[in-house]
């Protein structure tokens, strides 16, 4: 069994890299959203008593991500430019 320290380490590492992706990525915005559920996953099988915790704490983050970062690339596309999106990430339960 691994201990707590191990495990918090592998979530940091897990959350930091998603951020990344979500920030510098070419990622559509299914994609991101995508990103983030698969990373929920993950972090699930790593910390399945502490997932209130996760929820606070990541899932505004990787929200603010989407909307700040993956929105604006989305938006610029001409190909999604010409129909406005209505999917919004929080309307999506994560």
């Amino acid at each position: 069994m691994e201990s707590e320290d191990v495990i918090l380490s592998k979530l940091k590492k897990l959350v930091d890299k998603t951020s990344e992706q979500l920030r510098w990525g070419e990622l559509s915005l299914r994609e991101a959203i995508e990103l983030a559920e698969n990373t929920r996953e993950q972090a699930k099988n790593l910390i399945p008593d502490m997932m209130d915790k996760y929820d606070l704490i990541y899932e505004s983050r990787f929200e603010r991500l989407i909307w700040q970062f993956v929105m604006p690339r989305q938006n610029s596309d001409p190909q999604t430019s010409i129909r406005p999106l209505r999917a919004c990430p929080t309307d999506l339960r994560w």
